[in-house]
């Protein structure tokens, strides 16, 4: 967790300064067809070696810091880096929990709080709490093939998403 938290801390500048130089449907774009284009590999059953150990930690790290200052993306290449090094859920879940709070307090500072409306952040506040407890849920009572598969299809949905958001918003 170390090494991903810290190479993530250290990406979050880069991704904050090219979503402020590229057009940010085309970064939109851009990311989430890699995202999705990554999910898809994995879910082939693909594997790479430079996503394991502390060189697939560093790899990891860099591009979910750099994607999530960017375009609010960092999940999937977390997860992606999960299902190389063959984390078990019971591992996952915390560890991606406090991962997301330290990267997402990593790219508020460096891109301040979006501007939400009340109810908006009243939603995401729900969302989260009901996504931290659905996940805490599932890790215990799902196996951990299925757990997996079912964490993968999220990172294809946002991948997919934020490729759909950026392509509309190119259109």
């Amino acid at each position: 967790m170390t090494l991903l938290v810290v190479s993530a801390v250290c990406a979050v500048p880069l991704g904050t300064w090219t979503a402020a130089r590229l057009p940010a449907p085309l970064l939109l774009a851009l990311l989430g067809a890699t995202v999705s284009a990554a999910v898809l590999l994995v879910l082939a059953g693909v594997r790479s070696a430079s996503l394991r150990g502390s060189r697939g930690a560093l790899i990891a790290g860099g591009a979910s810091g750099f994607m999530n200052a960017a375009a609010g993306v960092g999940g999937p290449a977390l997860s992606l880096y999960a299902a190389n090094a063959d984390w078990p859920a019971r591992h996952f879940v915390p560890n991606a929990l406090f991962y997301g709070v330290v990267l997402n307090v990593f790219s508020v500072a460096a891109n301040g709080l979006p501007t939400l409306t009340g109810p908006a952040w009243l939603l995401t506040g729900a969302g989260l709490v009901a996504g931290t407890l659905t996940g805490e849920t599932l890790a215990r009572r799902m196996p951990q093939t299925r757990l997996a598969h079912a964490v993968m299809l999220l990172s294809l949905a946002g991948g997919l998403t934020t490729l759909v958001r950026g392509l509309w918003q190119l259109g």
